[in-house]
């Protein structure tokens, strides 16, 4: 076989192979889900922009007339410290719409693998894509804001995809394994209901991380969102971005996880018409 044949073959069998080989059916269930959201509501699709708008004005009100956060001090303008929340909240929201959607995925979709032949790991890009689609409403959000507050708009914003990229990566890696290991057990959801609360403490979503002791700022770092996040705010509000080196780590564990995931969702897949 000659070299581009076996890349070829390698990406293939990938946990990225599966996206152009059903790209068009990727694209149909991934609107689908979307709009099934909404689906006979008043206001529609338009709840994706009215939502965190909402959100973003309680933030403003509370944070620059109520309330006195640790951040107040290293910010020039009181709006400021809502749009800090929120840039926090919008990765938070993206990461958690995953892991609370996993572990009933292959419930929730039992038609498609009892009754017909259906590459069932497409699933976890369809919740991928649902998740992305309110991460672009929210950061669309944050950037008007932004500017309209500044005046400007910061050049290290092109390239935050990077980190959201790599997020997306565990993302689909939590899904993958989630999900075929709530197949065989629902107690997965319930575990995952149980911890999502606490996920949201123990990130830097409503707190800088410099405000953890030196001794347990390491524990900080092994959850998923604290690099996405602080890399974030160092592009928009000029605080610390996390280190070179912690930055290489958190990309190859991202690929290495999602293939983990990946594998293990393969591995116990071949049981799941069973036990639907």
């Amino acid at each position: 076989m000659t070299k581009p044949g076996l890349l070829r073959t390698v990406f293939d069998h990938s946990f990225l192979g599966t996206v152009p080989r059903h790209w068009e059916l990727l694209q149909r269930l991934a609107w689908r889900d979307i709009e099934s959201r909404f689906r006979g509501s008043r206001l529609g699709m338009y709840w994706a922009l009215v939502s965190p708008v909402i959100i973003l004005a309680i933030y403003t009100i509370a944070f620059s007339t109520i309330i006195q956060p640790r951040w107040q001090a290293a910010v020039d303008r009181k709006t400021d410290i809502a749009l800090i929340y929120f840039s926090g909240l919008v990765v938070f929201d993206f990461f958690i719409e995953c892991l609370n959607r996993s572990s009933n995925l292959m419930h929730e979709h039992r038609f498609y693998i009892k009754r017909m032949v259906f590459p069932v790991e497409l699933l976890a890009y369809v919740v991928l894509i649902g998740a992305s689609f309110r991460l672009v409403i929210g950061s669309s959000l944050l950037l008007v804001f932004f500017v309209l507050t500044h005046g400007t708009l910061p050049l290290g914003v092109f390239f935050l995809p990077v980190p959201i990229f790599f997020l997306a990566l565990i993302a689909l890696g939590v899904v993958w394994s989630f999900s075929a290991i709530g197949a065989y057990a629902k107690d997965v959801g319930l575990l995952v209901s149980a911890l999502s609360p606490v996920l949201m403490f123990v990130s830097p979503v409503f707190f800088p991380s410099t405000m953890i002791p030196e001794t347990f700022r390491t524990v900080l770092y092994v959850n998923p969102l604290t690099i996405p996040i602080e890399w974030v705010r160092s592009v928009f509000f000029g605080f610390d971005p996390p280190s070179v080196t912690a930055s290489v780590v958190y990309m190859i564990f991202a690929v290495a996880f999602a293939h983990f995931g990946f594998r293990v969702f393969q591995n116990l897949r071949r049981e799941f018409a069973d036990l639907l």
